[in-house]
């Protein structure tokens, strides 16, 4: 029988660079649930969702069937539904769930959920049945939010392991010296859509224009808004929209930045934060950017979290970073320091420690 079998979402940058550096080394088999991903140009075979319902069927059940424990990255697909089930009316492996979700709220809004309404409370039913099954654990991205997000609907904290959002840091960190001087440079990468709230990202930066600030702003994505953003936004001084940008193109563009803006109404984790603190860059969060209790907050800050509903924070955070050139330069220290113990051989470290609580039946 094999050690264990990983079902992964889709084949973005990030997840690429985690199979070949935390599972591929451990020798897990790896399937994929969706063919293509937004955030690379990458694709993936044999993906399960471009199946018919019975090969489908067939490869899940094979998976579950003839691997020691599994890890599910996600739980709301319809293949996920199939493993959960499966699991749980034949074999009862040990299913571990790598979600980046947070609690409460932000994932309610996301989804639609209001309080009170029925399918609110169908999906708070199922998932406090599952997560107090004993064979079920909770692998969440990161503290906080993310660990009450299991506990929430009835999982013992004996069952809950972190596995750290991480991205390749070695990808993104800087090969040449940060240039000094000039425009100070915010940016955005990211998907173009409502939840963002780039049009509040660059609404705060016209006023810091306006106030006569030395600052640019780089937009890098698209999406369903990027339209309506260019109509408004394209004609303010320092203001450049540069599409959708992967790989080499991607992490150029974030070298260009000396602060990353993320003010997302909803943000799971965000890790474009990772990528950005990787390369020693600063960041502003909104307080719904699940990274930011982990790798933005702390005694030694890499960035600044400001309130969604607070009028004028983005505005004030903004101009705070263009106008202190030594907190940035603290901040970017703290950023590179703070990376060093958030990367991939922690993750590694992480997966480990929880297959050994599982074989060890404990």
């Amino acid at each position: 029988m094999k050690k264990l079998w990983v079902l992964c979402e889709e084949p973005a940058e990030y997840t690429l660079d985690k199979v070949r550096c935390v599972f591929e080394p451990m020798g897990a088999d790896v399937a994929w649930r969706r063919a293509a991903s937004e955030l690379s140009s990458a694709g993936a075979k044999n993906a399960l969702e471009g199946m018919s319902f019975i090969r489908r069927l067939w490869r899940v059940m094979r998976a579950v069937h003839t691997h020691e424990a599994l890890l599910l990255n996600g739980f709301a697909g319809r293949v996920h539904w199939m493993c959960i089930v499966l699991n749980a009316l034949l074999w009862h492996r040990p299913l571990g769930f790598a979600v980046d979700t947070q609690a409460g709220e932000s994932f309610q809004k996301c989804r639609g959920m209001e309080r009170g309404s029925f399918r609110r409370a169908i999906r708070n039913a199922f998932l406090g049945w599952l997560f107090k099954r004993p064979y079920v654990y909770g692998l969440p991205g990161g503290s906080g939010a993310h660990v009450e997000f299991f506990r929430s609907h009835g999982m013992a904290d004996e069952r809950i392991f972190v596995l750290p959002m991480v991205v390749a840091g070695a990808r993104y960190r800087r090969r040449a010296p940060r240039e000094v001087g000039g425009a100070v440079r915010f940016g955005y990468i990211g998907r173009l859509e409502e939840r963002k709230r780039v049009a509040a990202a660059l609404s705060a930066f016209f006023v810091c224009v306006c106030s006569g600030m030395n600052v640019e702003f780089e937009v890098v994505g698209d999406g369903p808004g990027r339209a309506s953003l260019e109509e408004v936004f394209a004609h303010v001084p320092g203001v450049t929209f540069s599409g959708a940008l992967y790989g080499e193109a991607k992490v150029k563009a974030l070298h260009r930045f000396d602060v990353l803006v993320l003010p997302s109404a909803y943000e799971p984790w965000g890790l474009v934060v990772n990528e950005a603190l990787e390369a020693g860059v600063p960041v502003i969060v909104s307080d719904r950017v699940g990274a930011r209790k982990d790798l933005v907050e702390g005694e030694r800050p890499t960035g600044l979290v400001v309130a969604v509903e607070e009028k004028g924070a983005l505005e004030a955070a903004m101009r705070r970073l263009a106008e202190d050139a030594a907190l940035r330069e603290e901040m970017a220290r703290a950023a590179v320091e703070r990376m060093r113990g958030w990367s991939m051989p922690q993750a590694k470290a992480a997966l480990d420690r929880w297959l050994r609580h599982v074989a060890s039946g404990s």
